[in-house]
């Protein structure tokens, strides 16, 4: 398995932790990185930021398996929201089918795909 880079921020004051993922990704490396920021400090909204990630080989069942692992925690943000940003357009289309999955899941969090980090920051200041 090749090893994924990623860097994770938090701004306190806008309870946002920015997950950055670099390079080719898998979706157990996804989920040993949701695991950490949960075991970790954790904010109540999360950004993951995929512009400089390829994850054209996830697959519905992979998906399905960073949702499940997803909504065991949930609780422990309730109230939150989820941001995917990615500037590819296969995965920005693998961001949309989590989304839609989640959906379909009854994931508790709310979910929002963009290709711009900027407007993926803004959705978080919306009033739902």
């Amino acid at each position: 398995m090749v090893t994924v880079e990623f860097e994770k921020s938090i701004s306190v004051e806008k309870k946002l932790t920015t997950i950055t993922v670099k390079g080719s990704v898998s979706a157990d490396q996804l989920i040993k990185i949701l695991e950490d920021f949960y075991q970790g400090e954790f904010t109540l909204n999360l950004l993951w930021d995929l512009s400089l990630t390829d994850a054209s080989e996830l697959k519905k069942h992979e998906l399905e398996e960073v949702i499940s692992v997803a909504k065991k925690h949930a609780h422990l943000r309730r109230g939150g929201k989820t941001a995917i940003v990615a500037s590819r357009q296969v995965d920005y289309g693998i961001g949309r089918m989590y989304e839609i999955l989640a959906e379909i899941e009854n994931h508790p969090l709310l979910h929002y795909v963009s290709n711009d980090i900027q407007k993926a920051k803004d959705w978080f200041e919306m009033k739902d």
